[in-house]
């Protein structure tokens, strides 16, 4: 076993289908294996991307220590602040989203870019610009775009 803490977290329902896709995009089969460890390495995944794209710095790991300090260990004193900044997380609910760490690739922005026009288009003059017919290029670009970024 590895040393190292064992934090344990509640994440929401799109966090968690999040982890099952990252780690299904990594190539990682899921079967037999729990859920604590499919977020451990969709956790693992998507830090080694940050640090591979410069967004953290590679770590020797003599600042661990220093590092982990400022947590402390759970004391009876501490339990209360705790549980208190608990219910705060909780009570904010779905408006805590973290921002994200990767900047937007400009490939990604130009193809929502896109889906927004075409939404907008689509839903504000429907009568002059209809929803793609399906088999047409028109409708494989919708299509893709779609299932990309339509929530």
């Amino acid at each position: 076993m590895k040393a190292g803490p064992t934090p344990h977290i509640r994440m929401s329902p799109q966090d968690a289908m999040a982890c099952i896709d990252i780690v299904e995009k990594v190539g990682v089969s899921t079967t037999g294996m729990s859920f604590a460890m499919v977020a451990k390495i969709a956790l693992t995944s998507l830090i080694e991307s940050a640090r591979q794209n410069g967004l953290i710095p590679k770590r020797d790991g003599w600042e661990y220590g220093e590092m982990m300090k400022r947590f402390g260990e759970l004391t009876s004193g501490s339990r209360a602040a705790k549980l208190q900044m608990n219910a705060l997380v909780q009570g904010m609910g779905a408006e805590m989203v973290p921002q994200a760490i990767a900047p937007e690739t400009p490939e990604r922005r130009r193809r929502r870019v896109r889906f927004e026009e075409l939404k907008f288009m689509y839903d504000a003059d429907s009568e002059n610009h209809p929803l793609p017919i399906p088999g047409t290029p028109e409708f494989a670009e919708w299509d893709v775009l779609c299932q990309e970024f339509a929530s």
